[in-house]
């Protein structure tokens, strides 16, 4: 876009036919250099775009003849008559014009017909992740380390995902894919969850089909009330999930990373005081079917080990077939249903899920012909100023039941904060634990930042405590200090002290925030733990515990991390893998702020870095990129068209590339060349009457067009002659960056 501030960045520069030398960069007055006031009335242009690639600047006068041919005559009348407009001034079968009356930008979509337009979405790409967790406690230790690769090139695919559980090494998927249409074929060690097949991570050896490509999994997160600090280990079978210490309050425990299917997890509460509180709660996976009411979602069929996949193959193998189908489905209720069989037993598991917003309901049982059933309910409920949660879980096989019931409630008023839970576990003596909490915060005098919390416990005996907490923010070190007084029924006072630093940094490619916490209570019990948080490369943690009455302590580390890897090289994309979108290479474009358009949503995207963009697979996609507030520099490759396929990672075709403006004054044989369409690589302007122009052009470009005359651009003395004719350039002007 051309302001008369160009001029006021312009700087003196010359193309020699035999020297590539770059433009010096010298800052000059805002005024029109002398010669130049015409050139400055006419920079109140308006920069055209077709399909985000600048294909003129020019003013919009009362013709259509300084307009680009490339353009409809209904499109340029229309340029004409609304040249004062903002917003969308033109829309046919073909063609969608807005302008940007703020910027003085015009852009021209032109709609792209015929298969021969769209580009199939590039060559092939691995995603991996690596989620892990390591604990040591004493001479114990506990290991869960799951590696996922996915490769994909176009309709067909590989699956390898790798389990390490403790010294134990197992397989828990490795099987090819071919994509047709919307259907999905699959053949090797296939986990039932991966087609739709029910709650149950069985592995089966064996083909399937999936009918429902565009169904998703959902998982909510585990709620859990606590009335004093503590660390929370979370397992199911012996596998350790999660590790982390927390304060006091309630917490929403993230369970995106677990195994899929849906199982009790054990969730062992060690608080900092000594005290220790065993629950069951369920994983929460439910699948989503988008498909119509009443079709079948997949199938599967081979044949079950009897002990995991691994190393050593199982011993015994026996036949498995499984049936996956969809039931009524509105916008906000979902069923499902699966069959199978498996060494002479039958399994039923249906499920439903309701969501509508403040209101969430899910159901999933199990029941098999040998006595075996469980149950798993959920419930959600925003009032908005309040919350509840309730989960219901019970498994039943011979003579064995068990039922946990965990219901939580968080709710505002107008001082503070009230908490309450109830927890029933039959197969712990029919125990019922009551928690409730209420913290307000509160001033007294000039001291501010004091909150009082009270809590009591009723379960095999009842402990109540107060706890009064003062807090101090240092902005300038980014930290915290809390300080809090305990006093209970059983530790009679106690003290706890935390300190609490984050820190921000960006170097390079990296671009982090380090989260690090020290707390200890009454020198008898204290935890630490750091945390790097990157949104590109991940997320990485360690932390320490010793908990009063316990020998050793526990130290705990864990990474998440993807990336994908592509024929140009490896892409970090933070703690979940990219499945399908596009790359954005800019680590060699200029600094500065790029604009990315997909099906007219905007990113901005920063250079000198890789992006990822995520995108809904199995779609068509119009992609355009341009520079934003990065001067001096021009996008070339215009608007791509592509259609994306499960799995696809398409990386476009642009080139990023310096630009110069060249503000001068056209003549031939010692005459203006007025009016006179003048044309370069990256845009192309008109002559005024007296043979000025400004025009973008790139930078070592040796040739521009004036109508019917190629004229190369030479340096003699700051002036620019063109050819054999006479086409002096007064002055030869590039926009500082």
């Amino acid at each position: 876009m051309f302001h008369p501030g160009v001029l006021a960045l312009a700087v003196m520069a010359a193309f020699a036919q035999a020297d590539d030398t770059a433009p010096v960069y010298i800052p000059v007055s805002d005024a029109p250099p002398p010669g130049f006031e015409a050139v400055a009335q006419t920079l109140l242009l308006n920069d055209i775009y077709l399909n985000g690639r600048r294909i003129a600047t020019t003013t919009l006068g009362e013709s259509t003849d300084r307009l680009p041919e490339a353009l409809p005559d209904a499109v340029l009348k229309a340029l004409v008559s609304h040249r004062d407009s903002n917003g969308e001034i033109y829309r046919d079968t073909s063609y969608v014009v807005t302008r940007n009356a703020q910027d003085n930008r015009i852009d021209v979509y032109q709609r792209q017909e015929g298969p021969d337009m769209i580009q199939l979405g590039g060559s092939g790409a691995l995603r991996t992740s690596l989620n892990g967790i390591h604990q040591q406690f004493g001479d114990s230790t506990r290991t869960t380390m799951v590696m996922n690769n996915r490769y994909s090139r176009g309709d067909n695919g590989a699956t390898v995902s790798i389990q390490q559980l403790d010294s134990d090494t197992r397989v828990l998927s490795a099987y090819y894919t071919h994509d047709n249409d919307d259907t999905r074929y699959l053949a090797g060690l296939i986990p039932q969850t991966d087609v739709a097949a029910g709650s149950s991570n069985n592995i089966v050896a064996g083909v399937g089909v999936d009918f429902n490509r565009g169904s998703t999994t959902e998982r909510k997160p585990l709620n859990i009330l606590l009335t004093a600090p503590a660390n929370v280990v979370l397992t199911y079978a012996g596998q350790l999930l999660e590790s982390v210490t927390l304060q006091e309050g309630s917490h929403s425990i993230d369970t995106s990373t677990f195994p899929a299917g849906n199982y009790p997890v054990t969730a062992t509460i060690h608080y900092l005081d000594g005290r220790t509180e065993t629950r069951t709660l369920s994983s929460g996976q439910q699948r989503i079917s988008s498909a119509q009411n009443w079709s079948v979602l997949g199938a599967i069929a081979g044949v079950q080990g009897d002990t995991s996949w691994g190393p050593q193959l199982p011993d015994e193998y026996t036949p498995f077939v499984g049936l996956s189908l969809s039931g009524y489905n509105t916008d906000s209720f979902t069923s499902t249903a699966q069959l199978s069989y498996d060494d002479d037993r039958f399994t039923f598991s249906p499920s439903m899920r309701y969501d509508a917003g403040r209101f969430y309901a899910s159901f999933q049982g199990r029941f098999t012909t040998d006595d075996y059933w469980q149950f798993a309910q959920r419930f959600n409920v925003d009032h908005g100023n309040a919350q509840t949660y309730l989960d219901y879980f019970a498994l039943g096989a011979d003579e064995f039941k068990t039922r946990t019931v965990t219901l939580t409630h968080q709710h505002q008023v107008s001082s503070g904060n009230l908490y309450g839970s109830v927890y029933y576990n039959s197969s712990l003596r029919h125990r019922t634990n009551y928690q409730l909490m209420y913290s307000t915060a509160f001033n007294i005098g000039s001291l501010d930042n004091l909150m009082l919390t009270t809590s009591v416990n009723f379960g095999d005996e009842v402990v109540w405590g107060l706890r009064l907490t003062y807090g101090e923010k240092f902005d300038s070190l980014n930290m915290r200090y809390r300080l809090s007084s305990y006093l209970d029924n059983q530790r009679n006072d106690a003290q706890q002290h935390t300190l609490d630093h984050s820190y921000r940094y960006a170097s390079g490619l990296v671009q982090s925030k380090l989260h690090g916490m020290l707390t200890s209570y009454d020198n008898n019990s204290y935890f630490a733990q750091s945390n790097i948080n990157d949104s590109r490369y991940g997320q990485y943690g360690a932390q320490i515990s010793m908990i009063e009455g316990v020998d050793n302590p526990y130290v705990t580390t864990s990474v998440r991390t993807s990336a994908l890897i592509d024929r140009t090289g490896v892409t970090f994309t933070g703690t979940k893998p990219v499945s399908t979108g596009l790359i954005i290479d800019l680590s060699d474009a200029p600094s500065g702020d790029y604009k990315l358009t997909v099906n007219r949503q905007r990113h901005r995207l920063a250079g000198g870095r890789r992006h990822i963009i995520p995108l809904p697979p199995d779609a068509d996609y119009r992609v355009a990129l341009s520079s934003s507030n990065s001067k001096g520099v021009a996008v070339l490759g215009g608007t791509q068209h592509i259609h994306l396929r499960q799995g696809d990672v398409f990386r476009p075709d642009w080139q990023i590339s310096p630009v110069t403006y060249v503000v001068g004054r056209v003549t031939v044989d010692g005459k203006p060349v007025s009016n006179t369409l003048v044309k370069t690589g990256v845009a192309e302007a008109y002559t005024d009457e007296r043979g000025f122009i400004a025009v973008e052009a790139l930078v070592g470009e040796g040739v521009i067009r004036a109508g019917d005359v190629t004229c190369t651009l030479l340096s003699v003395n700051n002036l620019l002659t063109i050819g054999e004719h006479t086409c002096k350039f007064t002055n030869h002007v590039s926009q500082a960056q």
